[in-house]
């Protein structure tokens, strides 16, 4: 909130974003914490983090924030760069059908529209850390687009 408040939020946009992020959390308790939708992932996995090596094999790197989340978070960090192409839709598609054959898993636009907005969060976090000045001086932009993806979780009911 204290990142939001810095960019000159109104009063009314300050509560959509506690409205978002409440609404979250009750969505995170509400869908648990079970096996098939809970364990470790990459929490960063995006296209400078995949390497591909002469062969064409693929290597993950960078697991500083690795560690146990639910799925839908490195599915949604994973989408939020495919945005940046024109074959957007195609790449998420294909990105399911691979994620499906492996692990069954509900793609359903509520859950994929509050794990952006998680995703979101946690982006807006890290850009707006003490310790990241620089970070917070040329990312504003995208600070205020992950903000945004965070107001709007509150259309969203759990």
């Amino acid at each position: 909130m204290n990142g939001a408040k810095s960019v000159g939020y109104t009063t009314q946009q300050l509560n959509q974003i506690k409205n978002g992020l409440d609404t979250l959390e009750k969505y995170l308790i509400n869908i648990g914490y079970e096996t098939n939708n809970f364990g470790i992932i990459h929490s960063d996995l995006h296209f400078n983090n995949i390497l591909i090596d002469s062969t064409g094999q693929l290597a993950i790197i960078d697991f500083d924030e690795a560690g146990f989340g639910h799925y839908w978070l490195d599915i949604a960090v994973t989408f939020d760069e495919f945005y940046d192409y024109d074959e957007a839709d195609t790449m998420i598609e294909q990105f399911i059908n691979g994620y499906k054959a492996v692990r069954n898993i509900k793609f359903d636009s509520t859950t994929m529209k509050m794990f952006r907005g998680l995703s979101a969060t946690l982006y807006a976090s890290w850009i707006f850390a003490p310790e990241n000045k620089w970070v917070t001086a040329t990312k504003l932009d995208y600070a205020k687009n992950a903000l945004q993806q965070i107001q709007n979780i509150e259309s969203v009911r759990c």
